[in-house]
């Protein structure tokens, strides 16, 4: 992924982010202490639909799906993962399919088939106490492409600032399908041409309101916000849209103060490993040389080139030493600034050793570091 960005004659921080809220707490079987929770955004699900769900709990609580006719003692869960543990935030919203992982005692349901479900927050894998249970349904029907939403209210916080911030308000009709809502600046001719979708919403329930992303920049060729339904057949068919309010796009004065790229996900692979494919090498380092070479022509301005993780497939020293030889063989760029991503860690090394070859070639004296350029705070 690359984004170019400009800070002009008005200073903004860019943030890049997605917060979803599940509305309403479903009512627990067990006692709560006001601590925990554990909701779900539907209680009808299209076979093949994505579950969406939070939860918190204790410190080593964990949610375990289960049939309804399951009894807990005495078959494993059909699919499990941590509250808080390997990566997962307490209270954060998550795709229970994509995010848990599956027994193979349970394999016949690992994909969650038509029937009756709980899925149970439980305190700990040792003592296993019931805190809370939610009961939902998988219909017979199969997942469709989903539907668009059929009305959408947005309210700024500010009009006159040219900042999205605000929160938008998105109705689904009934059997809608969708598990995310997709928006695009657009005008009368359509989606502006430049400008790629915001970053997905989850649907949590029929009538769900969105806070918009802090700070988002509401183009000035902007006059419409459009929405589509998606889910995992793509997007839907047509879409929703509603007129943004006069004066509220941000105008750009002409005066550039900082141009950048932010940038990911590079993957230099210099041998098969940690999921390479054969021909990785070749490719990634293809796409790398032509994503430097674009920065030269079209931002020979450029202030810096951050990248924001996963340089190094598996974070092996061949591979950034490779990386480094890459950026000498291009003429101009700017300098390159390196955040540490999970493949960075992925070596058979040592955590320690892995996370002293980052710091070697970010030149940084931590993880967490912070660099002034051209006068502005990265």
């Amino acid at each position: 992924m690359t984004v170019r960005i400009r800070i002009c004659s008005a200073v903004f921080c860019v943030v890049i982010a997605v917060t979803v809220l599940l509305c309403g707490c479903i009512p627990p079987d067990g006692t709560l202490n006001g601590n925990e929770f554990l909701n779900v955004n539907k209680f009808e699900y299209f076979s093949g639909e994505e579950i969406y769900f939070s939860a918190k709990g204790e410190s080593d609580s964990w949610v375990g799906l289960y049939r309804e006719i399951d009894d807990i003692k005495k078959v494993e869960a059909i699919r499990h993962l941590d509250v808080s543990k390997n990566g997962f935030v307490a209270g954060m919203v998550y795709a229970f399919k994509r995010c848990s992982s599956y027994n193979e005692s349970r394999q016949a349901f690992r994909n969650i088939p038509r029937g009756n479900y709980k899925l149970i927050l439980f305190n700990n894998r040792i003592e296993n106490k019931v805190l809370q249970t939610v009961r939902f349904k998988v219909l017979k029907d199969s997942i469709t492409i989903p539907s668009a939403p059929i009305s959408m209210k947005y309210k700024l916080l500010n009009i006159n600032d040219g900042l999205a911030d605000g929160t938008l308000e998105i109705t689904f009709g009934d059997n809608y399908c969708a598990e995310e809502v997709v928006l695009f600046w657009a005008n009368d001719k359509g989606i502006l041409p430049d400008y790629t979708s915001l970053a997905p919403f989850a649907v949590t329930q029929k009538h769900t309101v969105f806070k918009m992303y802090s700070n988002t920049l509401i183009p000035a060729q902007a006059t419409k916000l459009i929405a589509y339904g998606k889910n995992s057949l793509g997007l839907s068919e047509t879409y929703c849209e509603i007129n943004l309010p006069k004066n509220c796009q941000y105008n750009f004065d002409g005066k550039v103060n900082s141009e950048f790229q932010v940038v990911s996900d590079i993957h230099i692979a210099v041998a098969d490993t940690h999921l390479a494919s054969a021909d990785a090498k070749e490719l990634h380092d293809k796409h790398f040389l032509d994503m430097c070479k674009d920065i030269v022509v079209n931002s020979p301005a450029s202030d810096g080139v951050f990248v924001v993780g996963d340089i190094a497939n598996s974070g092996r020293d061949y591979e950034w030493r490779h990386a480094a030889e890459l950026i000498s063989s291009v003429a101009n760029l700017p300098k390159f600034y390196f955040s540490i991503g999970n493949h960075d860690l992925y070596g058979a090394e040592s955590y320690s050793a892995l996370l002293q070859t980052f710091l070697t070639y970010a030149t940084a004296d931590s993880v967490y570091y912070e660099k002034t350029v051209n006068g502005y705070h990265h």
